[in-house]
């Protein structure tokens, strides 16, 4: 692969400029945890959430979604058989209108429903991007690695081949949290940002905040 720093500071504000201005609309289907962070969160970048999950109003609500050039956040983390059927109609319903989403596989690796529900929603239809930590990237690859429950036994460096492996495979973007993050193409280009720090480790769902700003940038 091909080592890059992170975007300029001129290409990061025109994107943060850009997003303010079109007030993307970013249905949120994320745990119960993260709900309040993840919503103020993307009002602050100046995106419009929308905590819709409900199978009985997927219908409409994602055609919207599609319709006001937004996007979609999937997050596994409070994971049953009712969400998972939530995910499976929304992504359906994303291949159909040509709604990209995001995928935060919260925890994979750490359950056998976890890394398989996950894979399942990538392989009905392939998201725009995956954000996860280590551990988490290295078990939808395949590889060997658990997790301690929603938290990376795994340096980010580790997961760069798997997150190689999952962008060919799907076309997508794979973004690795960690110390370092890295953010993986299609094409296998791969971008570090050196701007992490162990408070973000101390807070309840950052993770989840940062998959559902990406879909807000998609």
């Amino acid at each position: 692969c091909v080592l890059l720093s992170a975007m300029s500071g001129d290409r990061f504000w025109s994107a943060v400029e850009a997003t303010r201005t079109k007030g993307p609309l970013v249905q949120c289907l994320t745990n119960f945890v993260s709900m309040d962070i993840v919503a103020n969160g993307l009002l602050a970048v100046g995106a419009s959430p929308a905590m819709v999950h409900a199978t009985d109003e997927l219908s409409d609500a994602v055609p919207i979604v599609g319709a006001t050039g937004g996007a979609v956040s999937i997050n596994i983390g409070t994971l049953d058989e009712r969400w998972i059927q939530s995910f499976e109609a929304t992504v359906a319903l994303c291949k159909t209108h040509q709604v990209p989403w995001v995928l935060d596989p919260v925890a994979a690796g750490f359950t056998t429903l976890r890394t398989s529900t996950a894979v399942r929603l990538m392989e009905l239809h392939a998201p725009a991007v995956v954000r996860g930590n280590a551990s988490e990237i290295l078990a939808l690859a395949g590889a060997t690695s658990g997790g301690k429950g929603v938290d990376s036994t795994d340096a980010s460096d580790a997961a760069i081949a798997a997150a190689t492996l999952l962008a060919e495979r799907f076309g997508c973007v794979v973004c690795v949290s960690g110390a370092t993050d890295y953010v993986v193409a299609p094409g296998g280009a791969v971008s570090a940002c050196h701007h992490g720090h162990e408070m973000l480790t101390k807070v309840t769902a950052a993770g989840c905040l940062v998959s559902s700003v990406i879909a807000a940038f998609v």
